[in-house]
């Protein structure tokens, strides 16, 4: 499907999504709710959005945009679904798309005529789409999923071509940023550094392992990104997350390298 446009729709984190983060509103709404449940349909409680079919629209919340998606028609209701909503945006579920917070900052490098985040659903400058699709994808590749397949996790993410099982305390974003402010970039198991493999452009990218076992966790427990989290690079990710019933320590992993070299 051709991208027609490129809008903007504003959401109301006070109404829709309060003391979430975006994290959490990207996984339990985006990657699961509005693909599974409600298979493609926002809906909205006044107004819809004006434009073709096949315009890319931007998920605007708190000052940032944090999703994506492909708008496939806006439906009206002649009796308000639960006596609130009037109607539903419809969006390709294939298309639907997640990654870091773009700011508006970032958004006005690229189109002049942006001035900044507001209520209105905003029309970008459709002659910038492919800048905007980069810095999309550039996003997404900052927001690197950790891939943890043999083990249990309370966090299902499905989407239409793949599943995923992710540790939401391995995603929280805060404690990511400050265990690499801490600890660097580098896998501390390995010594890969993605900057240096490939370019100036990667550099930063790493996952973030949780250390403390899973089953030790409970919803008061207060990640530490100096003692609790490390980082490691996707292969090592793979191979601490590989132990049957259990997590490979560190220095197992360790080992397993140097009995290798």
């Amino acid at each position: 499907m051709m991208l027609k446009e490129v809008r903007l729709l504003p959401m109301s984190k006070k109404y829709e999504f309060p003391d979430m983060s975006y994290e959490e509103i990207q996984e339990s709404y985006f990657l699961n709710h509005l693909i599974k449940e409600q298979q493609g349909y926002y809906y909205f409680r006044n107004t819809g959005i004006t434009c073709p079919e096949g315009s890319l629209v931007l998920f605007q919340i708190d000052g940032e945009v944090i999703a994506s998606a492909r708008l496939l028609r806006t439906e009206k209701f002649n009796v308000p679904k639960d006596g609130i909503y009037k109607g539903a945006i419809v969006f390709d579920i294939h298309s639907i798309s997640v990654f870091e917070p773009i700011t508006a900052e970032e958004l006005s490098s690229i189109d002049s005529t942006f001035k900044g985040f507001s209520q209105v659903k905003q029309k970008l400058d459709y002659s910038q789409i492919n800048d905007i699709l980069t810095l999309i994808d550039k996003k997404q590749q900052s927001q690197i999923p950790e891939e943890l397949g043999l083990i249990e996790s309370e966090k299902y993410i499905e989407g239409a071509k793949k599943q995923i099982t992710i540790n939401a305390y391995e995603r929280n974003e805060k404690a990511r940023k400050e265990c690499i402010k801490l600890q660097g970039s580098t896998c501390k198991i390995c010594g890969f550094d993605f900057g240096e493999v490939y370019g100036q452009e990667f550099e930063g990218k790493i996952h973030i392992h949780h250390i403390k076992p899973l089953n030790e966790i409970d919803d008061t427990y207060e990640v530490n990104p100096a003692t609790d989290l490390i980082p490691v690079c996707p292969n090592c990710h793979m191979i601490l997350h590989s132990k049957v019933g259990g997590v490979y320590s560190v220095e197992e992993v360790k080992e397993m390298i140097g009995v290798k070299i």
